[in-house]
């Protein structure tokens, strides 16, 4: 460009050159930047569609967040202290006594999980544990308890991602197998490592006794778990599931 400038004095009324410097263009680069920032906040959001259903931070799909979230919760992640009391989930009558669902129980340091806990589950010192709750309910269990409500997820934060796990709302389809027996006697939890954690029934809301409750066609049955577990129970054509299935569906490899 220089050589250009000096060839053609008269275009440029014999001006002479001056090159750019490394921070000539910034007053011009930043005024783009700070256009095209007003733009997204202004404009960009209304270009998505609005009645797109998308996943919060707790894997709890926003409409069904909207119709269970002040009964059921979000999920958050709890430690139990030292010198704790061993007891299992039936002694300490959580999901009865304070509407908390556990959906999880690490020990060993989180080395040794399980992601789908009975009455029979064991609760000891220094475990983790992954739990489904309303606010104020899970400050109440903790507070009781004794045990220490952590700011996010650390040992299930793999098992927390919404590519990992969610939470979906199932329809007892008619001639069911679940249809007039309840979960406990057909081992739901055992069988398919799913965590039931509310049954709807017209317009109520069941929390208490869910597993003991004598299933009826119709029951919607809202249920945490992994999605390849979903997966597994979508194909018992016993349970009609009323959302999609997400993450990303693993098939195996052909051996050669």
């Amino acid at each position: 460009m220089q050589s250009w400038w000096q060839n053609n004095p008269a275009a440029v009324n014999n001006q002479p050159f001056v090159p750019f410097k490394l921070l000539s263009v910034t007053p011009i680069g930043v005024a783009l930047v700070a256009v095209a920032i007003v733009y997204f906040i202004v404009v960009g959001k209304r270009l998505l569609p609005a009645d797109v259903c998308q996943l919060d931070d707790n894997c709890m799909d926003k409409r069904l967040q909207e119709i269970y979230g002040a009964e059921v919760g979000r999920s958050y992640e709890l430690a139990v202290p030292q010198f704790y009391p061993s007891h299992t989930l039936g002694e300490l009558q959580i999901r009865p006594k304070y509407h908390v669902t556990v959906v999880g129980i690490a020990k060993s340091e989180g080395y040794e999980k399980d992601l789908a806990p009975t009455q029979d589950s064991l609760i000891e010192a220094g475990d983790s544990l992954w739990v489904i709750s309303s606010e104020k309910n899970l400050a109440r269990l903790a507070k009781e308890q004794g045990w220490i409500i952590r700011p996010e997820h650390e040992v299930f934060a793999t098992e927390n991602y919404p590519d990992e796990s969610g939470v979906l709302e199932g329809v007892v389809i008619p001639h069911s197998n679940l249809s007039q027996h309840t979960m406990e006697e057909l081992q739901f939890r055992r069988l398919f490592q799913i965590n039931p954690l509310a049954i709807v029934r017209r317009d109520k809301i069941i929390m208490e006794g869910i597993n003991v409750t004598e299933l009826q066609q119709g029951d919607t049955i809202l249920m945490q778990g992994r999605w390849k577990q979903f997966r597994l129970l979508a194909g018992q054509m016993d349970i009609a599931l009323l959302n999609d299935i997400q993450g990303e569906e693993l098939k195996p490899e052909r051996t050669r």
